[in-house]
């Protein structure tokens, strides 16, 4: 085996096909106790090739406003303080591993893109005996929040749910699986949108990829069925599965925009995602009172760092690691990556500077 950090199928007992849906598998682990506490582990799916994105560059990697894009996500996944973090790796994946391998996280390897719930269960051995909860989170979906999932978790511990998922009710369903409520409200299934009918076509409420399921996930992914129009192993299916099973599945529904939540999948919704990005980075500097002489013109990357009560001419740039010390001034159309501005220093208008260092 390569010594390369990721966890292979052939080290993965999970995948050792016994004939049931995704591979039947031993109990996973005994239930918690009531007295016990509840800890949180965190999967997040990145396995995928990304062919909608026409690059070189795996998807995961893919850079936006300073930091690849599976960055923000296991950012945001970190402020829960999960006890492991899991990330399923496939096309790419020694890449994608060597860039996060520091990271303290671990890697399972999915050899072939089988579907999600397939994906899911590349992370088995890693959380053999892992009596918590488990949050599953896709790795293209860098505009999602520590307060979102925080919400979510919140939701499932609160309501005592044995899965819980964050829907959405959007104008424009198209593309998105739909969410099947019994007539107690309560969720039975999504069915995805390639498999709706007429009727699941008229649904309105979606899903949007964020789950949290309690320890009986893996004995239950193991009946996973491929009997759908893609013909793959999805995740989805555990919402029927828990259902039947007689367990608990919870819905939060989200407020605002579906978009927090989704998948950058192609050029374009990655532009749209550095958007809003960037947008949230001007706006978290703007509350540490920096000035801005024109706010939307400023672009400033997320790995930046600015001091207080600096002062920021119109189209300025300031890229990759640029720290900007207490009192600065960097003038109209300068543009500075990985600089160091001094306490007080005044940086003219137009400059354009790389790994300089501009002292008061």
């Amino acid at each position: 085996m390569k010594n390369d950090g990721l966890l292979r199928p052939e080290d993965n007992e999970i995948m050792k096909n016994k004939g049931r849906g995704c591979g039947a598998i031993s109990p996973a682990v005994d239930p918690p106790t009531k007295s016990s506490r509840r800890p949180l582990a965190v999967v997040v799916l990145a396995g995928g090739k990304g062919t909608r994105m026409k690059s070189s560059i795996h998807k995961m990697l893919q850079p936006l406003a300073g930091r690849p894009m599976l960055e923000y996500v296991l950012m945001a996944v970190s402020g829960l303080s999960p006890e492991r973090t899991v990330v399923v790796v496939g096309h790419d994946a020694e890449a994608v591993s060597a860039r996060f391998r520091k990271s303290g996280i671990s890697f399972a390897y999915q050899s072939e893109q089988l579907g999600t719930g397939h994906a899911l269960l590349q992370s088995y051995r890693i959380l053999k005996g892992f009596g918590g909860d488990i949050l599953v989170v896709n790795g293209d979906a860098p505009l999602i929040t520590t307060g979102l999932l925080r919400r979510l978790y919140r939701h499932h511990l609160v309501k005592h749910g044995n899965m819980s998922l964050l829907t959405f009710c959007v104008k424009d369903p198209n593309g998105f699986g739909r969410i099947f409520r019994k007539s107690d409200g309560r969720v039975s299934r999504i069915i995805e949108h390639k498999d709706c009918d007429v009727e699941a076509l008229g649904i309105h409420e979606v899903n949007t990829g964020l789950y949290v399921f309690d320890y009986r996930v893996f004995d239950l992914a193991q009946d996973i069925s491929n009997s759908n129009h893609a013909g793959e192993y999805l995740i989805t299916d555990l919402v029927q599965l828990y259902t039947e099973g007689g367990y608990k599945v919870e819905a939060v529904k989200g407020a605002g925009s579906v978009g927090v939540a989704l998948g950058v999948n192609d050029r374009s919704q990655l532009v749209e995602a550095e958007k809003v990005l960037r947008h949230r980075i001007r706006q978290r500097w703007l509350k540490r009172g920096v000035t801005f002489t024109d706010i939307k013109s400023i672009t400033i990357d997320d790995t930046v760092s600015i001091g207080r009560a600096v002062e920021l001419g119109a189209k300025v740039k300031l890229l990759g690691t640029t720290s900007v010390g207490d009192l600065a001034q960097v003038g109209a159309h300068s543009e500075l990556t990985d600089c160091e501005v001094i306490k007080g220093a005044e940086v003219p208008c137009h400059t354009v500077a790389k790994n300089e260092k501009f002292d008061s």
